[in-house]
């Protein structure tokens, strides 16, 4: 900010420049009056340099100018069933006792539209403070806002990198915008394609997923010939049962959201923004994806194709692992699977443990069941 004394002696300067000037070829009242003007001036721009800047809009101040939530649908991910992906309506006509203990498990709640059914956080005009930023939910209706404080008129340098935002020229993996692209759509959705642009530095999507949340077919596997040949029309039928599979290629199915992974070659990065992942429950997880482990192969991969050198290689290693290899990410378990003897050289997978569909004879509620999918012989 501007100090108050380099201005005034600007203004006292600029006063007697102008009035030497005009006392030239104008009288003395006329170049008194022009150095009074301008002495006024500086002092209104001075008074407005002391104001301070404002820095966030306040969503309250002109609610009638907010537009609807149904305005705001052009810009939400699209459902659009898509390469033999048919939707869990479709499984629900033939499977309604699996499909009804899907509904309710996380999976399918892991995604969904701010409705007031789904959200159960209370937005009645709670603040919230995190991490020195400042959070302000309210509700409109069946509408859901978070007013977020950007910037703090504290007067310091921020870096950019270091803000919470990121500006709109970052390509389409910054943190702070396009998350939802280029990360959470690949296992929070079923079949999402971000369907950004890799080349360009505008990081507009065009989402699509076949279904929001984890759906039958994220699991199962594309549905349409399933349906089909179930039809009676003389198809293959490619449906999966992870239960059915090998042990190894059973918890792949559960792995390819559960691990750490990063494609196996920079060109596979393009491929996975427009048309999603190629695996496929069944596949070889190894053949599309690679996890990642605190190994040389893994350090070669990132470098080849993710990070830079050793030291940034180094820091995602200390953010997503301990010392000793194993995963510090939550929610990675494959991971920590992947390094058992009893994965590797015996035949444990996730549904040894886990079941995912509550059985009939199962006495536990619906939501305790949900809580882990423990299988009930499981529970020690």
């Amino acid at each position: 900010m501007i100090h108050s004394s380099f201005v005034i002696l600007i203004a006292i300067g600029t006063a007697l420049i102008v009035f030497s000037v005009c006392i030239r070829w104008r009288s003395w009242r006329q170049a008194t009056a022009l150095s009074l003007i301008v002495l006024i001036a500086v002092a209104f721009l001075f008074r407005d340099s002391r104001r301070p800047r404002k820095t966030q809009i306040d969503p309250a101040a002109n609610t009638a100018a907010t537009p609807p939530l149904a305005q705001w649908a052009a810009n939400m991910p699209a459902q659009e069933p898509a390469d033999g992906y048919v939707s869990s309506r479709a499984c629900a006509e033939c499977h309604p006792g699996q499909h009804d203990t899907w509904h309710a498990s996380y999976h399918r709640k892991m995604t969904q539209r701010a409705t007031p059914a789904a959200v159960l956080g209370d937005f009645a005009d709670k603040h919230v403070e995190l991490d020195g930023a400042a959070y302000d939910l309210s509700r409109r209706g069946d509408e859901f806002w978070v007013k977020v404080t950007l910037l703090r008129e504290d007067q310091r340098w921020i870096s950019r990198d270091a803000s919470f935002l990121k500006p709109r020229d970052q390509n389409p993996n910054a943190p702070g915008i396009g998350r939802w692209n280029t990360q959470c759509i690949q296992c929070h959705a079923t079949h999402g394609r971000a369907r950004t642009d890799a080349e360009s530095r505008d990081i507009s999507s065009d989402s699509l997923v076949a279904e929001f949340g984890i759906a039958c077919e994220a699991c199962h596997g594309p549905g349409e010939r399933h349906v089909r040949f179930r039809r009676g029309e003389p198809v293959e039928d490619k449906i999966v049962n992870p239960a059915g599979l090998a042990s190894q290629r059973s918890a792949q199915v559960c792995g390819r959201c559960h691990s750490i992974t990063i494609p196996k070659r920079q060109s596979d990065y393009p491929e996975l923004l427009e048309h999603g992942h190629r695996f496929r429950p069944g596949d070889d997880l190894a053949e599309s994806l690679h996890v990642m482990r605190l190994d040389q192969a893994t350090r070669d991969l990132l470098k080849a194709n993710v990070l830079p050198n050793d030291q940034f290689v180094d820091r995602a290693y200390d953010m997503q692992f301990w010392g000793d290899g194993v995963v510090r990410v939550a929610g990675r378990e494959f991971n920590g699977l992947v390094e058992s003897a009893c994965y590797q050289k015996g035949e444990m997978a996730c549904v040894s443990c886990h079941v995912l569909h509550k059985p009939a004879g199962d006495p536990r509620p619906v939501a305790e069941w949900a809580d882990d999918q423990l299988k009930i012989d499981a529970l020690g």
